[in-house]
């Protein structure tokens, strides 16, 4: 897609920079690592959304990405967490409360 200003140049610009960012591998953002992590460092408390734990675990290990859904109360925000902390070796915890997406949104 071209853009057009007139004069060209600032669109000649973007569309040099988008080709340019297409060509691109994607990159891949890095933080600091995560803490050391101890064998049974966190005791987690039983909750009903504890019985899925192990399969949330799997679901990432072999999709990469998991959505767990379940009612208020069952421990999604306080055992998920948690329980990935301890069994996943890498990667990042996004954890997305849609009752407050949905407050900005409105907002």
């Amino acid at each position: 897609m071209a853009i057009s200003d007139g004069s060209g140049k600032i669109a000649d610009r973007r569309n040099a920079f988008v080709a340019q960012t297409a060509r691109r591998p994607a990159r891949r953002w890095t933080c600091a690592p995560p803490p050391a992590k101890t064998p049974g460092m966190i005791a987690l408390p039983t909750l009903p959304v504890s019985a899925v734990l192990p399969d949330v675990s799997r679901a990432l290990a072999a999709h990469g990405s998991a959505v767990l859904v379940a009612p208020p109360g069952a421990g999604k925000t306080t055992l998920v967490p948690l329980h990935l902390l301890n069994d996943l070796p890498e990667g990042r915890i996004l954890l997305v409360e849609p009752r407050r997406i949905a407050a900005r949104a409105a907002a």
